[in-house]
């Protein structure tokens, strides 16, 4: 099972590390999805109540409710990369071998 693990980390760590045509084709997705989710956070009432009380306990501003979209649109992929090469590095994870109370004895 190790050596499998390494071996996907292996070609993950690889493949994302690389410039390649599959992080642009994603990169929409998951705008898209973070859009989503902010659109049907807040379709009723009391989405915008808990959206606006987040951003008034947490930034003191409840005005950023009608900025969000903008601040999600305004990240790069560029910026991503840059996060995901700096913080997900081989050497910053942790794996737990998870084995049912049999195994263990």
């Amino acid at each position: 099972m190790e050596k499998a693990f390494k071996c996907f980390v292996e070609k993950k760590h690889k493949h994302t590390t690389k410039k390649n045509n599959l992080f642009p084709k994603y990169f929409q997705k998951i705008q898209n999805k973070f859009e989503n989710d902010f659109v049907n956070a807040n379709s009723s009432v009391e989405g915008i109540a808990g959206s606006l009380a987040t951003y008034y306990m947490l930034y003191g501003d409840t005005s950023l409710i009608n900025k969000q979209i903008d601040i999600y649109r305004s990240i790069t992929r560029e910026e991503i990369q840059q996060v995901a090469q700096q913080y997900l590095q081989p050497n910053q994870r942790v794996v737990i071998d998870y084995l049912p109370q049999s195994a263990k004895q």
